[in-house]
């Protein structure tokens, strides 16, 4: 359940309610957005510079080097080949090494991100975090085509993550960013930078959103109980194009390249507050399907679909079967497979008393795995308001309005 405050109860309840939305859409895919190249000066002998650009903030291992700090078991070895560097997260690795204040010295480490012209709203630069390193004093120089449109010098920079607000500077037609480190947070140490690339996002309200649709609806097994519950929602938004920014041929746009299907889309409905403020409650997070945005009219609109539907369209294998197990653990293992991180799903406990001898899957969908496990408990599989997938039990319900009184 999604807290809200009593003053919004009373507002959406009323006779009269004066309800506002708002659609959030993240413009930038790196998965899919071929206009994107990663470059630099320098790199180790083992390093994965794309990886500065792929949305993952996070490294998998603390990755072994040849600079002292090595030690056995407790280091793994970088992957050596783009296949199984596919599967986990080292970004790209300088090849100088810092000097005893952990400086750098010219020409300095330098990473370069260039993609097809779009607008800017921040910077972002993430060291190592499993290895606990990060540049202190470093440059980002921001350029449209040749032209140097802004510099953001950083210095005594104290954290891994690090990110700026440049939405003031209207940074509208960007090509290129340039990342120089001139310091590092350890003495004798290569630059470590696992994400430099800022996404492009935009906020539609007001009269932007001509149409919001939510469609939530449970989707049940073949036979006729009601059991292995599993959703499907889909959102429909509909958005002011009187510009032409959406139109595909609209060189001049910002979104020029960008309007593609899989963009991610977060909606919200709002009450406004006697103080003016408008509380916002989540609709849920989508991805989009292919955009429509006729010449002769004035808006553009997109069908988009929760992860649990991204998930039917991807294949499970499982070749082998898994003795003495439980629900718990297969829909873990289900989850893992999709490479889903831990924070996008939740897996109630009470799967775990769900004892399997042997578990088998024939090769299907994630989707048709997740339903066949909420078939087996009588349970319930669902993409929550703020985009997480849930594994609930046959007692969950029952003992969360136990637990808040909901039954008295």
């Amino acid at each position: 359940m999604l807290p809200v405050s009593e003053e919004f109860l009373e507002k959406i309840k009323a006779g009269r309610r004066n309800i506002v939305a708002r659609v959030e859409v993240v413009w930038t895919d790196t998965q899919i957005d071929e206009s994107i190249r990663v470059s630099n000066n320098e790199e180790a002998r083992t390093s994965w510079d794309y990886q500065v650009a792929d949305g993952v903030e996070n490294t998998t291992h603390k990755w072994a080097s040849l600079d002292g700090s090595w030690k056995l078991g407790e280091y793994h070895l970088a992957p050596g080949s783009r296949e199984t560097a596919d599967d986990y997260q080292m970004g790209w690795w300088g090849k100088q090494f810092s000097d005893e204040n952990g400086e750098f010295s010219a020409p300095y480490p330098t990473l370069t991100v260039s993609f097809f012209a779009r607008p800017v709203y921040s910077l972002k630069v993430v060291g190592d975090n499993a290895r606990e390193e990060w540049p202190i004093d470093f440059d980002i120089n921001v350029y449209s085509g040749s032209e140097l449109l802004y510099k953001k010098e950083v210095r005594d920079n104290p954290d891994i993550f690090w990110q700026g607000d440049v939405v003031d500077e209207e940074l509208e037609e960007v090509t290129r960013m340039e990342l120089v480190i001139y310091k590092w947070s350890e003495a004798n140490r290569q630059a470590k930078i696992i994400e430099f690339f800022t996404s492009v996002r935009a906020i539609y309200e007001d009269d932007d959103i001509l149409q919001v649709n939510l469609l939530e609806e449970r989707e049940v097994s073949d036979g006729s109980l009601p059991i292995g519950n599993i959703t499907s929602n889909e959102l429909d938004i509909r958005l002011n194009n009187i510009n032409g920014e959406f139109f595909a041929g609209n060189e001049d746009s910002p979104l020029f390249g960008l309007v593609k299907k899989n963009r991610r889309i977060r909606a919200w409905l709002g009450i406004e507050l006697d103080s003016g403020v408008i509380e916002y409650q989540p609709l849920g997070v989508f991805w989009s399907g292919d955009w429509n945005a006729p010449e002769q009219e004035v808006y553009a609109e997109t069908t988009a679909r929760d992860r649990l539907q991204l998930m039917d369209e991807s294949e499970f294998e499982s070749s082998k079967v898994i003795e003495d197990t439980d629900l718990y653990e297969l829909a873990e293992i289900i989850f893992d497979d999709y490479g889903l991180d831990d924070d996008q799903y939740w897996i109630d406990d009470e799967l775990k008393e769900f004892q399997i001898p042997y578990g088998y899957f024939e090769p299907m969908s994630h989707r048709e795995a997740l339903r066949k496990i909420a078939e087996a408990c009588v349970g319930q599989v669902y993409a929550d308001r703020r985009g997480v997938v849930r594994v609930e039990g046959p007692s969950f319900l029952d003992n969360l309005l136990e637990n808040i009184g909901g039954d008295d």
